[in-house]
């Protein structure tokens, strides 16, 4: 049986992907930070919930020890939204361990034996929003970081799916949404569905490595 590690398990996005790849009949470790409350509603024994802090490179040493898998997928991801003049550095690192650093280590320390996908943002591209700027720097990064990864595996399938706003059950201000959407001229949100077909469309190596694949719900470019 095919083994997947999922990072942000507990998230929507990380609940889908986790979700379709038991369906594909994956074994899937999902790693949680703190909290694995949603992703525990999920009733498979091929599922198997790890707690690991990814801004602590010790526990992620740990955790790849010796573990060969097929598939990484970086899920987790941290941000700040608030204004310019009161945003600190502590928030900037803060992205970049946990939506950087912790895909970098994860790839050096496990040995990955097909894919890495690394979810990333639109905002990282050409989306960019000021309050999010250290998100946005960090997804810019982490796009590099999947561009350089590719070179640096050859014989991995490195590549990064970049999404604009996903239709979540997560609280956020209607009007707020309604904006930036107008702003980012994204047409609708992303059905969950839809990033789980993007995944199995990666898995089935229907991207180069390297490849960054936007997606914001209608078009689709590949970087």
């Amino acid at each position: 049986m095919k083994l997947a590690v999922v990072t942000g398990a507990n998230s929507e996005i990380g609940i889908s992907i986790c979700r379709r790849l038991l369906n594909l009949n994956y074994k899937v470790i999902a790693c949680c930070h703190n909290n694995s409350e949603r992703i525990d509603s999920i009733a498979n024994p091929n599922l198997e919930i790890r707690f690991v802090d990814l801004k602590n490179e010790k526990e992620i040493e740990a955790f790849s020890y010796n573990l060969e898998v097929d598939v990484l997928i970086n899920v987790a991801a941290v941000y700040f939204d608030c204004d310019f003049q009161v945003k600190e550095k502590k928030d900037f690192m803060d992205c970049f361990e946990v939506n950087v650093v912790a895909p970098f280590l994860l790839a050096k320390h496990l040995k990955v034996r097909k894919s890495i996908i690394n979810i990333s943002s639109t905002d990282g591209i050409d989306t960019y929003n000021v309050i999010s700027m250290d998100y946005c720097a960090s997804k810019a990064a982490l796009n590099n970081l999947t561009k350089t990864l590719s070179l640096a595996l050859p014989n991995i399938n490195v590549t990064a799916l970049a999404l604009g706003w996903v239709k979540t059950d997560n609280e956020i201000n209607h009007e707020y949404l309604k904006s930036e959407m107008k702003r980012t001229k994204q047409e609708k949100l992303i059905e969950l569905s839809y990033v789980e077909n993007y995944i199995e469309k990666i898995l089935n190596n229907e991207y180069e490595s390297g490849s960054i694949i936007r997606v914001d719900g209608v078009n689709e470019d590949v970087y």
